[in-house]
């Protein structure tokens, strides 16, 4: 969650907001769930633009289901290096091994919290939105998530 929190204290400290909101929705767009948490906690905030509760809560949705992709790909990778090194057949020398799986399940752990974070997000904000803000906000992530399902879950 610290990785997280320090993403929007950086974002607050940042004088020009306008181009901070700019440089982290080009990053939402992307596919990062941290440019996404970014987004939401900027509309959220109305932090170089308008407060949007709906956008905010739909880049939340957005933020947990990109994290919890990018936690999967981690233990995936994590599960291959394992593999690779038992089997002999890794390319990797035995200090890149245990960096690179010490990498991924950083990475892993890291997204794990990110995806609880914007899920708790997600919960405060749907408590004072009406239904159909909140179905508003569920299907423009629905659709923003299909429209970028083809992008890798790495952040």
């Amino acid at each position: 969650m610290q990785a997280v929190s320090a993403i929007t204290t950086g974002f607050r400290a940042d004088p020009d907001q306008h181009q901070m909101f700019h440089w982290t929705n080009r990053l939402a767009e992307t596919g990062s769930w941290a440019g996404a948490f970014g987004v939401a906690s900027l509309y959220r905030d109305g932090m170089g633009t308008a407060s949007d509760m709906v956008a905010a809560d739909t880049w939340f949705i957005i933020a947990s289901a990109r994290a919890d992709l990018t936690q999967d790909a981690m233990a995936q990778k994590d599960i291959a290096l394992a593999k690779a090194e038992f089997a002999g057949t890794s390319k990797l020398g035995p200090i890149e091994e245990l960096d690179a799986e010490q990498d991924a399940r950083q990475m892993e752990a890291v997204a794990k919290a990110g995806a609880a974070q914007a899920r708790a997000e997600t919960t405060k904000l749907e408590a004072k939105l009406a239904a159909s803000q909140i179905a508003d906000a569920h299907s423009r992530a629905e659709s923003w998530l299909a429209g970028h399902a083809n992008i890798p879950a790495v952040d």
